[in-house]
C-alpha cells in the first residue's frame, strides 16, 4: 500500500485518507486499523505492533515493519515483496530505508 496510488498488487489505498507521501499519511493509515502511537519496539503481551522507517533528513517514509509474537519483526523487502523475518531494526536502518522513527501499537486477543 501507498498514499496516492489506489491500487498496488490487489490492495486498494483508502480514498478518505490522505493521498500524500507523508509519514504523516502513513500514521493515518494504521490509525485508521486500530493503532495509536506508543514509546518504542518492546514487546507487549497483548499488543501487536508496527515500526515505520523514513529518510532521517527529510522524513519520507520507506519502510514498516510488523512485529511478531515471538518479539521479531516481519518485512516485505524489495519490488518482489519477499517476506522476511528478522529479530531487531537495526539490520534494516541505513540508506536504503532510513530509520525506525514512529512505533504503533494495537491490542490483540
Amino acid at each position: 500500500m501507498w498514499p496516492g496510488v489506489l491500487y498496488i498488487r490487489g490492495i486498494v489505498w483508502p480514498e478518505e485518507l490522505p493521498q500524500e507521501e507523508s509519514l504523516a499519511s502513513i500514521v493515518t493509515f494504521f490509525e485508521s486499523l486500530g493503532y495509536q502511537q506508543c514509546d518504542g519496539p518492546d514487546l507487549e503481551e497483548g499488543f501487536e505492533k508496527v515500526a515505520l522507517f523514513a529518510d532521517p533528513e527529510d522524513d519520507y517514509p520507506t519502510h514498516a515493519a510488523r512485529q511478531l509474537p515471538s518479539g521479531w519483526w516481519t518485512s516485505k523487502m524489495g519490488h518482489d515483496g519477499v517476506t522476511i523475518e528478522h529479530d531487531g531494526l537495526a539490520c534494516l536502518e541505513g540508506r536504503r530505508y532510513g530509520k525506525a522513527v514512529s512505533f504503533l501499537q494495537r491490542a490483540v486477543g
